[in-house]
Protein backbone atom coordinates (compact mmCIF):
# COMPACT_ATOMS: atom_id res chain seq x y z
CA UNK A 1 0.00 0.00 0.00
CA UNK A 2 1.73 3.49 -0.92
CA UNK A 3 2.40 5.70 1.92
CA UNK A 4 -0.46 8.02 0.90
CA UNK A 5 -2.71 5.14 1.61
CA UNK A 6 -1.47 4.42 4.65
CA UNK A 7 -1.64 7.69 5.81
CA UNK A 8 -5.09 8.09 4.55
CA UNK A 9 -5.69 4.55 6.64
CA UNK A 10 -4.00 5.95 10.15
CA UNK A 11 -6.58 9.28 9.54
CA UNK A 12 -9.46 6.99 9.37
CA UNK A 13 -8.45 4.17 12.00
CA UNK A 14 -8.13 7.27 14.64
CA UNK A 15 -11.03 9.28 13.39
CA UNK A 16 -14.08 8.31 15.55
CA UNK A 17 -16.05 10.45 12.70
CA UNK A 18 -16.21 7.51 10.69
CA UNK A 19 -16.91 4.80 13.18
CA UNK A 20 -19.58 6.85 15.40
CA UNK A 21 -23.59 5.81 15.50
CA UNK A 22 -24.48 9.15 15.32
CA UNK A 23 -22.16 10.38 12.58
CA UNK A 24 -24.00 7.18 10.29
CA UNK A 25 -27.37 8.54 11.71
CA UNK A 26 -27.03 11.85 9.75
CA UNK A 27 -25.54 10.36 6.49
CA UNK A 28 -29.06 10.60 4.90
CA UNK A 29 -29.54 14.05 5.86
CA UNK A 30 -26.46 15.28 4.61
CA UNK A 31 -26.47 13.00 1.49
CA UNK A 32 -30.29 14.98 0.78
CA UNK A 33 -28.06 18.23 1.44
CA UNK A 34 -25.48 17.47 -0.80
CA UNK A 35 -28.00 16.92 -3.56
CA UNK A 36 -29.65 19.96 -3.39
CA UNK A 37 -26.15 21.36 -3.10
CA UNK A 38 -24.68 19.65 -6.45
CA UNK A 39 -28.45 21.16 -7.82
CA UNK A 40 -26.96 24.75 -7.12
CA UNK A 41 -24.38 25.89 -9.54
CA UNK A 42 -21.87 27.89 -8.82
CA UNK A 43 -22.59 31.26 -11.79
CA UNK A 44 -19.69 32.95 -10.40
CA UNK A 45 -16.61 33.01 -8.10
CA UNK A 46 -15.51 36.54 -6.81
CA UNK A 47 -12.06 36.19 -5.05
CA UNK A 48 -10.59 39.46 -2.77
CA UNK A 49 -7.63 39.23 -0.87
CA UNK A 50 -6.93 41.87 2.68
CA UNK A 51 -3.55 42.65 3.49
CA UNK A 52 -2.49 43.10 6.99
CA UNK A 53 0.74 44.74 7.77
CA UNK A 54 2.81 46.07 11.02
CA UNK A 55 2.40 49.87 12.20
CA UNK A 56 5.32 50.70 9.66
CA UNK A 57 2.52 49.81 7.17
CA UNK A 58 5.31 48.53 4.44
CA UNK A 59 4.17 51.38 2.23
CA UNK A 60 6.65 50.47 -0.44
CA UNK A 61 5.95 47.19 -0.46
CA UNK A 62 2.34 47.39 -0.37
CA UNK A 63 2.54 49.90 -3.37
CA UNK A 64 4.05 47.69 -5.65
CA UNK A 65 1.50 44.45 -4.41
CA UNK A 66 -1.18 46.95 -5.02
CA UNK A 67 0.12 47.40 -9.14
CA UNK A 68 0.44 43.27 -9.01
CA UNK A 69 -2.89 42.50 -7.63
CA UNK A 70 -4.25 45.57 -10.14
CA UNK A 71 -2.60 43.51 -13.02
CA UNK A 72 -3.72 40.12 -12.14
CA UNK A 73 -7.40 41.82 -12.30
CA UNK A 74 -7.72 40.77 -8.27
CA UNK A 75 -9.48 42.81 -5.55
CA UNK A 76 -7.05 43.85 -2.61
CA UNK A 77 -7.79 45.61 0.63
CA UNK A 78 -4.28 46.38 2.73
CA UNK A 79 -4.74 47.68 6.48
CA UNK A 80 -2.93 47.33 9.61
CA UNK A 81 -3.52 44.17 11.76
CA UNK A 82 -5.45 44.32 14.80
CA UNK A 83 -5.39 41.74 17.62
CA UNK A 84 -7.42 39.14 16.67
CA UNK A 85 -6.71 38.94 12.63
CA UNK A 86 -4.52 36.20 11.66
CA UNK A 87 -4.09 34.69 7.91
CA UNK A 88 -7.73 32.60 6.86
CA UNK A 89 -9.48 31.90 3.71
CA UNK A 90 -13.27 32.45 4.01
CA UNK A 91 -15.88 31.45 1.62
CA UNK A 92 -19.52 32.62 1.68
CA UNK A 93 -22.23 31.53 -0.80
CA UNK A 94 -25.41 34.42 -2.02
CA UNK A 95 -27.35 32.53 -4.29
CA UNK A 96 -25.47 31.08 -6.65
CA UNK A 97 -22.59 33.58 -6.60
CA UNK A 98 -19.60 32.01 -4.60
CA UNK A 99 -17.64 35.08 -2.69
CA UNK A 100 -13.93 33.64 -1.45
CA UNK A 101 -11.83 36.17 0.60
CA UNK A 102 -8.12 35.93 1.21
CA UNK A 103 -6.60 37.22 4.66
CA UNK A 104 -2.91 37.37 4.12
CA UNK A 105 -0.11 39.05 6.55
CA UNK A 106 2.99 41.36 5.00
CA UNK A 107 5.91 40.75 7.07
CA UNK A 108 8.80 43.45 6.58
CA UNK A 109 10.34 42.27 3.99
CA UNK A 110 7.11 42.56 1.89
CA UNK A 111 6.49 38.85 1.53
CA UNK A 112 2.64 38.02 1.98
CA UNK A 113 1.66 34.78 4.05
CA UNK A 114 -1.02 33.14 3.83
CA UNK A 115 -2.71 29.35 4.69
CA UNK A 116 0.18 26.85 3.19
CA UNK A 117 1.65 29.11 0.83
CA UNK A 118 3.68 32.63 0.41
CA UNK A 119 4.38 34.55 -1.78
CA UNK A 120 7.52 37.48 -2.79
CA UNK A 121 7.57 39.66 -5.61
CA UNK A 122 8.76 38.86 -8.73
CA UNK A 123 6.11 35.26 -7.73
CA UNK A 124 3.27 37.05 -9.76
CA UNK A 125 2.81 33.36 -11.94
CA UNK A 126 2.89 31.45 -8.70
CA UNK A 127 0.09 34.01 -7.53
CA UNK A 128 -2.00 34.31 -10.79
CA UNK A 129 -2.38 30.36 -10.72
CA UNK A 130 -3.59 30.22 -7.67
CA UNK A 131 -5.88 32.99 -7.68
CA UNK A 132 -7.14 31.23 -10.92
CA UNK A 133 -7.58 27.98 -8.41
CA UNK A 134 -9.33 29.74 -6.60
CA UNK A 135 -12.12 31.40 -9.12
CA UNK A 136 -12.32 27.64 -10.66
CA UNK A 137 -12.71 25.73 -7.18
CA UNK A 138 -13.58 28.16 -4.36
CA UNK A 139 -11.89 28.09 -0.95
CA UNK A 140 -10.32 24.72 -1.24
CA UNK A 141 -8.69 25.02 -4.24
CA UNK A 142 -8.34 22.70 -6.97
CA UNK A 143 -8.42 18.81 -5.66
CA UNK A 144 -5.59 17.39 -7.30
CA UNK A 145 -1.98 16.58 -5.45
CA UNK A 146 -3.52 17.28 -2.05
CA UNK A 147 -4.13 14.62 0.64
CA UNK A 148 -7.42 12.96 1.27
CA UNK A 149 -8.21 13.59 -2.75
CA UNK A 150 -7.88 17.39 -2.08
CA UNK A 151 -11.38 16.83 0.38
CA UNK A 152 -11.69 18.01 3.82
CA UNK A 153 -11.94 15.57 6.80
CA UNK A 154 -15.77 16.33 6.92
CA UNK A 155 -15.98 15.81 2.85
CA UNK A 156 -13.64 12.43 3.40
CA UNK A 157 -16.14 11.14 6.22
CA UNK A 158 -19.20 11.27 3.66
CA UNK A 159 -17.82 9.83 1.21
CA UNK A 160 -16.03 6.80 3.21
CA UNK A 161 -19.38 6.34 5.07
CA UNK A 162 -21.31 5.88 1.73
CA UNK A 163 -18.33 3.38 0.43
CA UNK A 164 -18.47 1.52 3.16
CA UNK A 165 -22.21 0.52 2.90
CA UNK A 166 -22.81 -3.13 1.63
CA UNK A 167 -23.70 -4.10 -2.02
CA UNK A 168 -26.95 -5.63 -1.77
CA UNK A 169 -26.98 -6.91 -5.42
CA UNK A 170 -25.18 -9.76 -7.79
CA UNK A 171 -22.49 -8.20 -10.06
CA UNK A 172 -21.23 -11.27 -11.65
CA UNK A 173 -21.94 -11.73 -15.38
CA UNK A 174 -23.32 -8.10 -15.80
CA UNK A 175 -21.91 -5.67 -18.21
CA UNK A 176 -19.50 -2.80 -16.76
CA UNK A 177 -21.98 0.33 -16.67
CA UNK A 178 -24.79 -2.34 -15.34
CA UNK A 179 -22.23 -3.29 -12.38
CA UNK A 180 -21.70 -0.23 -11.51
CA UNK A 181 -25.82 0.62 -10.56
CA UNK A 182 -26.01 -3.01 -8.72
CA UNK A 183 -23.40 -1.27 -6.57
CA UNK A 184 -25.55 1.18 -5.50
CA UNK A 185 -23.71 4.54 -4.74
CA UNK A 186 -26.06 7.08 -3.49
CA UNK A 187 -27.38 9.85 -6.31
CA UNK A 188 -25.72 12.72 -3.49
CA UNK A 189 -22.21 11.41 -5.20
CA UNK A 190 -22.11 11.38 -9.02
CA UNK A 191 -19.82 8.62 -10.68
CA UNK A 192 -18.37 10.56 -13.67
CA UNK A 193 -15.79 8.72 -16.51
CA UNK A 194 -13.39 10.90 -17.67
CA UNK A 195 -12.57 11.28 -21.17
CA UNK A 196 -9.10 9.35 -20.50
CA UNK A 197 -11.41 6.48 -19.16
CA UNK A 198 -14.11 6.53 -22.00
CA UNK A 199 -11.07 7.31 -25.08
CA UNK A 200 -9.62 3.88 -23.01
CA UNK A 201 -13.04 1.73 -23.10
CA UNK A 202 -13.60 2.90 -27.22
CA UNK A 203 -10.01 1.60 -27.92
CA UNK A 204 -10.80 -1.96 -26.12
CA UNK A 205 -11.87 -4.72 -28.69
CA UNK A 206 -14.52 -5.86 -26.50
CA UNK A 207 -15.43 -4.95 -23.01
CA UNK A 208 -16.59 -8.14 -20.72
CA UNK A 209 -19.30 -8.95 -18.49
CA UNK A 210 -17.99 -8.42 -14.83
CA UNK A 211 -15.82 -12.05 -13.62
CA UNK A 212 -16.16 -11.64 -9.72
CA UNK A 213 -19.21 -11.52 -7.20
CA UNK A 214 -19.01 -8.70 -5.36
CA UNK A 215 -22.32 -9.18 -3.18
CA UNK A 216 -21.81 -8.37 0.14
CA UNK A 217 -18.42 -6.36 0.02
CA UNK A 218 -18.33 -3.23 0.83
CA UNK A 219 -19.50 -0.38 -2.04
CA UNK A 220 -15.76 1.19 -1.95
CA UNK A 221 -13.82 -2.59 -1.92
CA UNK A 222 -16.62 -3.81 -5.27
CA UNK A 223 -16.31 -0.29 -7.65
CA UNK A 224 -11.99 -0.47 -6.75
CA UNK A 225 -11.98 -3.89 -7.85
CA UNK A 226 -15.00 -3.98 -10.45
CA UNK A 227 -13.29 -1.07 -12.06
CA UNK A 228 -9.69 -3.19 -11.78
CA UNK A 229 -11.03 -5.96 -14.12
CA UNK A 230 -11.09 -3.38 -16.93
CA UNK A 231 -8.02 -1.51 -15.89
CA UNK A 232 -9.82 1.08 -14.55
CA UNK A 233 -9.91 2.94 -10.88
CA UNK A 234 -11.59 5.50 -9.10
CA UNK A 235 -11.16 8.59 -7.36
CA UNK A 236 -13.66 10.99 -4.87
CA UNK A 237 -12.84 14.28 -5.83
CA UNK A 238 -14.30 18.22 -5.59
CA UNK A 239 -15.93 19.28 -8.38
CA UNK A 240 -15.46 23.56 -9.22
CA UNK A 241 -18.98 23.90 -7.69
CA UNK A 242 -17.86 22.41 -4.38
CA UNK A 243 -20.08 18.88 -5.00
CA UNK A 244 -18.24 15.56 -4.50
CA UNK A 245 -18.06 12.93 -6.97
CA UNK A 246 -15.91 9.62 -7.74
CA UNK A 247 -14.35 10.07 -10.68
CA UNK A 248 -12.96 6.92 -13.16
CA UNK A 249 -9.78 7.10 -14.67
CA UNK A 250 -7.81 4.62 -16.44
CA UNK A 251 -5.00 2.69 -14.31
CA UNK A 252 -2.26 4.18 -16.34
CA UNK A 253 -3.30 7.89 -16.21
CA UNK A 254 -3.31 8.45 -12.56
CA UNK A 255 -1.97 6.38 -9.84
CA UNK A 256 -4.07 8.59 -7.84
CA UNK A 257 -6.92 6.41 -6.45
CA UNK A 258 -9.42 4.65 -4.16
CA UNK A 259 -7.12 1.57 -2.91
CA UNK A 260 -8.59 -1.94 -3.07
CA UNK A 261 -8.82 -2.71 0.53
CA UNK A 262 -7.10 -1.27 3.47
CA UNK A 263 -4.69 -2.98 5.96
CA UNK A 264 -6.26 -5.59 8.58
CA UNK A 265 -6.49 -3.60 11.90
CA UNK A 266 -5.58 -6.83 13.72
CA UNK A 267 -2.98 -9.39 13.13
CA UNK A 268 -3.68 -11.66 10.27
CA UNK A 269 -4.55 -14.65 12.47
CA UNK A 270 -7.09 -12.65 14.43
CA UNK A 271 -8.38 -11.35 11.29
CA UNK A 272 -9.01 -14.43 9.28
CA UNK A 273 -8.24 -17.35 11.81
CA UNK A 274 -9.64 -20.24 9.68
CA UNK A 275 -6.81 -18.89 7.32
CA UNK A 276 -4.35 -19.78 9.65
CA UNK A 277 -5.96 -23.41 10.09
CA UNK A 278 -3.66 -26.70 9.80
CA UNK A 279 -5.63 -28.76 7.36
CA UNK A 280 -4.22 -31.98 5.38
CA UNK A 281 -3.25 -31.03 1.45
CA UNK A 282 -2.79 -32.42 -1.51
CA UNK A 283 -2.86 -31.24 -4.66
CA UNK A 284 -2.31 -32.76 -7.89
CA UNK A 285 -2.59 -31.13 -11.15
CA UNK A 286 -5.59 -29.38 -10.06
CA UNK A 287 -6.87 -25.68 -11.64
CA UNK A 288 -5.12 -22.74 -10.11
CA UNK A 289 -9.12 -21.20 -10.17
CA UNK A 290 -10.51 -24.21 -8.41
CA UNK A 291 -8.31 -24.47 -5.72
CA UNK A 292 -8.79 -20.66 -4.78
CA UNK A 293 -12.72 -21.11 -5.11
CA UNK A 294 -11.90 -24.39 -2.20
CA UNK A 295 -9.91 -22.71 0.04
CA UNK A 296 -12.32 -18.83 0.24
CA UNK A 297 -15.30 -21.76 0.91
CA UNK A 298 -12.71 -23.77 3.56
CA UNK A 299 -11.74 -20.59 4.96
CA UNK A 300 -14.67 -18.79 4.82
CA UNK A 301 -12.45 -16.15 3.60
CA UNK A 302 -13.60 -14.73 -0.01
CA UNK A 303 -10.54 -14.71 -2.63
CA UNK A 304 -10.36 -11.78 -5.00
CA UNK A 305 -8.23 -12.15 -8.34
CA UNK A 306 -6.43 -8.71 -9.67
CA UNK A 307 -7.06 -10.24 -13.44
CA UNK A 308 -6.00 -6.95 -15.04
CA UNK A 309 -2.39 -7.17 -13.92
CA UNK A 310 -2.14 -10.86 -14.17
CA UNK A 311 -3.44 -10.81 -18.10
CA UNK A 312 -1.50 -7.41 -18.94
CA UNK A 313 1.72 -9.39 -17.68
CA UNK A 314 0.88 -12.80 -19.87
CA UNK A 315 -0.72 -14.77 -17.34
CA UNK A 316 -4.46 -16.62 -17.24
CA UNK A 317 -5.52 -17.54 -14.17
CA UNK A 318 -7.90 -20.14 -16.02
CA UNK A 319 -5.10 -22.20 -17.75
CA UNK A 320 -2.75 -22.39 -14.90
CA UNK A 321 -2.42 -25.86 -13.53
CA UNK A 322 -1.01 -26.45 -10.00
CA UNK A 323 0.49 -29.24 -7.23
CA UNK A 324 1.16 -29.33 -3.80
CA UNK A 325 2.54 -32.31 -1.85
CA UNK A 326 1.01 -34.27 0.84
CA UNK A 327 1.32 -32.76 4.28
CA UNK A 328 -0.69 -30.81 6.76
CA UNK A 329 -0.29 -27.46 6.06
CA UNK A 330 -2.40 -23.46 6.54
CA UNK A 331 -4.22 -22.23 3.72
CA UNK A 332 -2.53 -19.17 3.93
CA UNK A 333 0.93 -21.31 3.21
CA UNK A 334 -0.89 -23.29 0.54
CA UNK A 335 -1.92 -20.23 -1.40
CA UNK A 336 1.33 -19.25 -1.29
CA UNK A 337 2.88 -22.49 -2.35
CA UNK A 338 0.76 -22.52 -5.21
CA UNK A 339 0.73 -18.84 -6.52
CA UNK A 340 4.64 -17.96 -5.75
CA UNK A 341 5.73 -20.51 -8.57
CA UNK A 342 3.90 -18.75 -11.23
CA UNK A 343 4.80 -15.37 -10.10
CA UNK A 344 1.84 -14.55 -8.14
CA UNK A 345 1.50 -13.08 -4.94
CA UNK A 346 -1.36 -13.13 -2.21
CA UNK A 347 -2.36 -10.52 0.93
CA UNK A 348 -4.87 -10.49 3.41
CA UNK A 349 -6.69 -6.98 3.53
CA UNK A 350 -10.06 -5.83 4.35
CA UNK A 351 -12.76 -3.78 2.77
CA UNK A 352 -14.10 -0.47 3.96
CA UNK A 353 -16.68 -3.01 6.90
CA UNK A 354 -13.75 -4.33 7.90
CA UNK A 355 -14.55 -8.06 6.14
CA UNK A 356 -11.73 -9.98 5.34
CA UNK A 357 -10.44 -11.40 1.74
CA UNK A 358 -7.12 -12.20 -0.16
CA UNK A 359 -6.02 -10.26 -3.01
CA UNK A 360 -4.19 -12.20 -5.45
CA UNK A 361 -1.75 -10.50 -7.86
CA UNK A 362 1.32 -10.11 -10.02
CA UNK A 363 4.34 -9.36 -7.91
CA UNK A 364 5.60 -6.98 -9.56
CA UNK A 365 1.33 -5.02 -8.92
CA UNK A 366 1.99 -5.77 -4.99
CA UNK A 367 5.13 -4.12 -4.84
CA UNK A 368 4.14 -1.27 -7.09
CA UNK A 369 1.66 -0.44 -4.32
CA UNK A 370 3.64 -0.92 -1.37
Amino acid sequence: MSTKHLAMFALLTGCSLLTSTAEAQKTKVEQERAAQQRAKKVSETQVEFELLTGRSGQGLYAQKWGREFRTLGARLRIRRSVLDDKPQIKERMFGTIRKVTVTGVMDRSGKLIFPMRSFSLGHGKKLAEWIRELRTYGSQGSPEGKPLFGLNQGQFARIYNELSETVKGSTRELLLEKSIEKIGISSSFGINFAESANAYLKKRPRTPPVRQEYKEFSKGLALASLLNEYGLGFKPTRTPEGSLELQIRPLEVSLDRWPIGWPPKTPNLKTAPKLYKMVPVELDKVALRDVLDAAATASGVPILVDYYHIEKEGGDISKEIVSYPSKRTTWSLLLKGVTNPIKLTRRLMIDENGRAFVWVTTIRADRARL
